[in-house]
């Protein structure tokens, strides 16, 4: 079942700020829950514009949303098609919505882009809680700038999901990408332990066999490789996690 546009607040014209208000995009096909999310959020201080498949997405006006909102199962196609064209885009939040959210799926998610999950069923008081952090990281990029560090001639920044090279190629980070690596570059030894990256990127208790962390792990560290010359590497420390090395 599609969004009924009547029923939901009218969008922002042309997406732009209006009164101090953020432009949002909610793709959520269930009718009774996008009335009742645009309606809180409305409430909260963001302007709304509900699409009930991937082509209404498509056809509303995502490059000026702020924030967009998108469930993983739509009536024509999964949502993570929408986080991968949307992907890269460092002025916009993407916060996916799921009934059932597997480890393969948010990591999925997370590595096309998104920047946070909410599992339903949820509160509204937590989703407004999960979009405001993620503006704030969107905000505030300078004032995350203390985890930026210079290694080799490299530049590692995670607060701006990036990694420059000396020659300045600027390599692009997914959201797990830099979780991992800013974890890395403020903790003692420089040594991530495995449980608090599975609980602080991918927003759960790491279980026994999962290897999500890995797969991230595995392809952030080609990407240090790269451009560093394999000067920069990531090691795995055994019962422990990874460890950032130069």
């Amino acid at each position: 079942m599609t969004a009924d546009p009547a029923a939901v607040p009218p969008p922002c014209p042309d997406g732009l700020l209006q009164d101090g208000r953020v432009p949002l995009v909610l793709v959520e096909d269930d009718h009774a829950l996008a009335d009742t999310l645009a309606r809180a959020l409305e409430r909260d201080g963001f302007c709304v514009e509900v699409a009930g498949t991937l082509a209404a997405a498509r056809a509303a006006d995502l490059s000026t949303a702020r924030i967009v909102l998108v469930d993983m199962e739509l009536p024509d196609g999964n949502g993570l098609a929408i986080v991968r064209e949307l992907a890269g885009r460092r002025d916009r939040g993407i916060l996916m919505l799921s009934g059932r959210t597997t480890e393969p799926e948010r990591i999925l998610g997370l590595e096309l882009g998104a920047d946070d999950f909410l599992t339903k069923p949820f509160s509204m008081r937590e989703m407004t809680a999960r979009i405001r952090a993620v503006l704030r990281r969107l905000e505030e990029p300078d004032q995350a700038g203390d985890e930026t560090v210079e290694a080799v001639g490299v530049t590692l920044d995670p607060s701006r999901q990036r990694i420059v090279a000396p020659d300045g190629t600027e390599q692009r980070l997914t959201g797990a990408e830099a979780g991992l690596l800013g974890l890395m570059l403020t903790a003692p030894d420089r040594v991530a332990e495995r449980e608090v990256v599975a609980q602080q990127v991918l927003g759960y208790a790491l279980q026994p066999q999962q290897r999500g962390v890995d797969q991230f792990a595995s392809s952030l560290r080609q990407k240090l490789s790269s451009a560093s010359n394999g000067r920069i590497q990531i090691t795995a420390v055994r019962g422990r996690g990874y460890r950032l090395v130069w």
